[in-house]
């Protein structure tokens, strides 16, 4: 038999007030998807274009400055080819022969 150093009634309100503080933050995270669905749309065809980005590109991507950017500024995401948005940064980086149409 295991020995427990608190109470039934003590484990159930730790139970209780654990599965409220999980409801509201699963509340919190769908609230945030929802409000910021087509940023998230926008960092998905990034993705798939680039398949991986840095904090300044995903900055620039939502319109607001990195704290503590070098540059001092997001960088300007324009659309690439298909229609997918791109830093001037990355597509700078691509090699002139590799770019895409």
């Amino acid at each position: 038999m295991t020995q427990r150093s608190w109470a039934e009634e003590t484990q159930r309100v730790i139970d209780t007030e654990l599965a409220r503080l999980l409801r509201q933050a699963e509340e919190r995270a769908v609230d945030l998807f929802t409000a910021h669905r087509a940023e998230l749309d926008r960092l998905t065809e990034l993705l798939l274009d680039q398949e991986t980005v840095d904090g300044d590109a995903v900055h620039g991507l939502v319109g607001r400055q990195r704290p503590g950017s070098a540059s001092g500024r997001a960088p300007v995401l324009r659309p690439g080819p298909h229609g997918r948005m791109r830093s001037q940064e990355a597509t700078s980086a691509i090699p002139r022969g590799c770019r895409g149409p």
